[in-house]
């Protein structure tokens, strides 16, 4: 039902003139590094297949890896944001790891916040400061409508 739900919502999305971006979220990676979830084959199988597909999704947003992780694939932008809390998870350096973009960006308690100006999108990371009074600024990016 939710692969159907996915695949339908999309569509109409990828029609609907006054819809710039779509935002794909839910709870397990389809791509992580971590030694203890690693990436969910499910996710991969029923939910990124439509997700890429789609003219309008750009940016697909999970948690479950208490970690910061960016991907790319197929030109489209997977975000592992587990910044809530938890223990942080050990991540694979071995070759076979996948291609994290952020590199060693790895704050222990980091949200992203996202912002749309016109016909682009700012992806921003904020990560709570050592002392626990606030936040800093983190990595960011930044996609363009096509």
């Amino acid at each position: 039902k939710q692969q159907g739900w996915l695949r339908a919502t999309l569509q109409m999305l990828d029609k609907d003139k006054a819809c710039l971006f779509t935002i794909v979220t839910c709870h397990h990676a389809p791509y992580s590094n971590s030694k203890i979830v690693g990436s969910s084959k499910k996710v991969q199988q029923n939910f990124v297949p439509d997700f890429i597909q789609s003219k309008k999704a750009r940016l697909f947003i999970t948690g479950h890896s208490h970690n910061y992780e960016h991907f790319v694939s197929e030109g489209k932008d997977f975000l592992v944001i587990g910044g809530g809390g938890g223990l942080g998870q050990p991540l694979s350096t071995s070759k076979e790891r996948l291609d994290d973009i952020s590199g060693n960006y790895k704050p222990s308690f980091h949200y992203v916040l996202v912002t749309r100006d016109k016909r682009t999108m700012t992806i921003a990371s904020r990560f709570l400061k050592k002392d626990f009074l606030g936040f800093e600024k983190g990595i960011s990016f930044v996609l363009t409508i096509p």
